[in-house]
């Protein structure tokens, strides 16, 4: 045997025995859940859809509280959840997100006390260049095909902070808690 292949096979297994020994770390444990500071409220454009017609959802999110906080802001689909509830109350199961996105630095979005954020995205189908407050529920990778009756409710999965003295400096970070979930729609698709 070659005595580099020697070197490299010892350093792979002192690397994954070194990996193993590392403890894993939790999201929760590194940012604890929070609920009752923000309120999130969902839309829909219509209650009523045919067949094959596009079901668009609107995000709202209040700052419910008397603090001002800050949080990564990304595109709905990536900062919400759905839950999505045929009329015999089963839950669908999303085919994950049909949309990439992009994060940077820059996607912080103030919520001052008492401010209410409208959710935007960016619209791939438009060239990323168009904004819409209406994204259709296909982004979250819900087909609704079938006639019948529909309940959908949204789940926060962000992350925020407190913000300190007068924004200069950021406090705590946390989770924003699934039980703050929005309020539940109901629609109906018909033939």
């Amino acid at each position: 045997m070659h005595p580099y292949f020697l070197r490299s096979l010892l350093v792979c297994a002192s690397l994954a025995l070194l990996l193993t020994a590392l403890p894993i770390v939790n999201s929760a444990d590194e940012f604890p859940l929070r609920a009752g500071i923000f309120r999130t409220r969902l839309q829909s454009d219509k209650t009523l859809y045919r067949i094959g017609e596009p079901i668009k959802l609107r995000l709202t999110v209040t700052n419910i509280t008397a603090r001002p906080y800050g949080a990564m802001w990304l595109p709905e689909f990536a900062n919400f959840k759905l839950i999505v509830a045929n009329s015999q109350g089963r839950t669908l199961t999303s085919k994950g997100t049909r949309v990439g996105y992009n994060v940077s630095y820059g996607d912080i979005a103030q919520f001052p006390p008492g401010k209410t954020l409208v959710s935007k995205f960016v619209n791939p189908e438009a060239g990323n260049k168009s904004l819409s407050e209406w994204a259709p529920i296909e982004y979250w990778g819900y087909d609704l095909g079938e006639p019948g009756d529909y309940t959908i409710t949204a789940l926060p999965s962000f992350g925020a902070f407190e913000v300190i003295d007068n924004g200069k400096s950021t406090g705590s970070e946390f989770s924003i808690s699934p039980a703050d979930k929005s309020n539940v729609v109901h629609i109906t698709i018909e033939r």
